[in-house]
């Protein structure tokens, strides 16, 4: 029986879009993140290498919640620029061509990844990619255009769509708001992320042209998490979206979902928890919607992974929505690679399946917090009897990182019974933890 490829995976989110430095964008390898973490906790399937120093929690570890797996750094430029030839790109190499076959599984698939792929291949390394689409075709869905375009493309999806159009630069935008001006309008740059990339315009406000114009300065990468990327944003051309429902009232939904040659699998669902127009986490469904909801999110989704499966693509991908006070449900974006929430949907579905009980859970990408090690994290938790026990409680996903501020940002899953003692246990964890 041949052996099942080495599956090679890590965390390329920053590589989605083109960047502004040249070195980086020409290097195959992306920087070192604490997002490292994240592919740590993607579900494996065969022996898996982790390219990441940002190892999971202990207290993940203990509870035997991060699959099984090996570490290794991720390359960096060696001798005449090639990865191979540093030193964790030699090691890297060697531990290739020991496996005879590898199966690429970044977070993305990329121009990048696929330069990865041919290094490996003149090394007489085999390689499987995860999709036979070509890299180009996923990074125009990943743009706001290039998902409008497959979007319209699918019949199914006709009443659920926002109403939107294209404008190619500020001017337009401005001509379009002054005749929508009675509705809520949603402006993103072609390339546009998490909330970065966009900016809402008032119904009956004054137009400001500078809030447009200025989409990609506020994203460029000074900030933190997904606003830290250094992209070459562009400004044009431009997706306006009228606001459909209520923006005070809507309930934002993110799916995962992989498309296999089988069809769609559905891996979770979630509410989004939202600031502005930033995503800082997910939390479980209110029940209700999700029974009243959920086989339209499917039907919806099956509709999606079959339209990318007639253009060749097969992998991760994954769906925001908008639920409407009114009933109604509307697509809102598409991100063609594994998400963000990715892991925690498969984390919460780990627990869920050991305990064989559904839980309540929030979880927070960068939870505030003036604790500034892992061992201090833990004993709090623990001394303040929040600690997950296996089933409920406080459960740490990474170390505790550094913020500008003097102060530190943690990823932290919170899981309850129901939602009044997921309330409690949020705001016991605030007073643990909070800066």
């Amino acid at each position: 029986m041949t052996a099942p490829p080495l599956t090679l995976r890590w965390w390329n989110l920053e590589q989605t879009f083109t960047q502004v430095d040249a070195a980086r964008e020409d290097s195959p390898w992306p920087l070192d993140s604490p997002a490292g973490c994240k592919a740590a906790l993607w579900d494996v399937d065969g022996p898996t290498l982790t390219l990441t120093s940002h190892h999971p929690a202990r207290a993940l570890l203990a509870h035997g919640l991060a699959p099984e797996q090996r570490y290794a750094a991720l390359p960096e430029c060696g001798k005449d620029e090639r990865w191979q030839d540093s030193a964790n790109g030699a090691a890297l190499m060697r531990i290739a061509r020991e496996a005879g076959a590898v199966r690429l599984a970044p977070c993305v698939w990329t121009r990048q990844a696929e330069m990865i792929a041919r290094t490996l291949e003149k090394e007489q390394v085999a390689v499987e990619a995860e999709t036979p689409c070509s890299h180009g075709r996923v990074f125009h869905w990943n743009t706001r255009v290039g998902m409008r375009d497959l979007f319209l493309s699918i019949p199914a999806l006709a009443d659920h769509l926002p109403p939107s159009l294209v404008c190619h630069d500020a001017a337009q935008v401005e001509i379009t708001a002054a005749r929508l001006g009675q509705h809520d309008l949603l402006v993103k740059s072609n390339f546009a992320l998490g909330g970065a990339g966009s900016v809402m315009l008032r119904a009956g406000k004054p137009y400001r042209r500078d809030w447009v114009e200025a989409i990609a300065a506020r994203a460029s990468g000074k900030g933190k998490g997904k606003k830290a990327f250094a992209w070459a944003w562009r400004e044009e051309p431009y997706v306006v979206e009228r606001v459909v429902g209520n923006w005070r009232t809507n309930v934002s939904v993110t799916l995962d979902a992989r498309q296999t040659a089988t069809g769609t699998e559905i891996a979770g669902l979630s509410e989004q928890m939202i600031e502005g127009l930033a995503y800082r986490g997910i939390r479980s469904l209110d029940s209700r919607l999700e029974t009243d909801h959920r086989p339209r999110l499917h039907a919806l989704t099956e509709a999606v992974g079959a339209g990318l499966a007639a253009r060749g693509f097969a992998g991760w991908f994954n769906l925001d929505f908008v639920l409407t006070r009114a009933g109604q449900c509307f697509l809102a974006d598409l991100n063609v690679r594994r998400s963000a929430p990715l892991d925690l949907h498969m984390l919460v579905a780990r627990i869920q399946q050991r305990s064989g009980r559904m839980s309540h859970y929030r979880a927070f990408e960068a939870s505030r917090t003036h604790l500034a090690d892992e061992d201090t994290v833990d004993r709090s938790l623990e001394t303040a009897g929040l600690a997950f026990d296996g089933v409920t409680g406080v459960l740490p996903l990474g170390r505790p990182m550094a913020d500008p501020d003097q102060t530190h940002s943690l990823p932290v899953l919170l899981l309850a019974e129901d939602e009044p003692a997921l309330d409690k246990l949020v705001a016991g964890s605030r007073r643990v933890l909070g800066s």
